[in-house]
């Protein structure tokens, strides 16, 4: 049985992959109305801190790449034309100051870089 968490990321990756093979932007379709983008920050911020109570920094590292895709337009005058994404709301999390997070993220990239060369 997986924690939520990771379902949540799974969910994520899938998405991600159809939204692809659809030819579909980065691999996400990045805008979010603002009643889904602050839905989704909830989510990403609960997801998180169970990332950091269980120390599973793959998630987190996926979560942090997620918060960087996904943003909103804001509906006032002065910032129609800026987009807010999610990271805004959610750099001050717990687990952004961890150095085993950054240490196992930096690891992850590096690993990820060496299939993609050498496979």
């Amino acid at each position: 049985k997986l924690p939520g968490r990771v379902w949540f990321v799974k969910a994520l990756e899938m998405y991600q992959q159809q939204q692809q093979s659809r030819g579909i932007g980065g691999g996400f379709a990045d805008r979010l109305d603002e009643s889904a983008f602050y839905a989704m920050a909830q989510s990403l911020a609960a997801a998180l801190m169970e990332c950091s109570l269980a120390e599973d920094w793959r998630s987190a590292r996926a979560l942090l790449d997620a918060s960087f895709v996904f943003y909103t337009m804001p509906s006032n005058q002065f910032t129609s034309d800026r987009k807010t994404y999610l990271y805004n709301y959610l750099k001050d999390q717990g687990i952004w100051q961890s150095q085993r997070f950054w240490t196992a993220a930096f690891a992850d990239a590096l690993e990820a870089e060496q299939r993609s060369r050498w496979g």
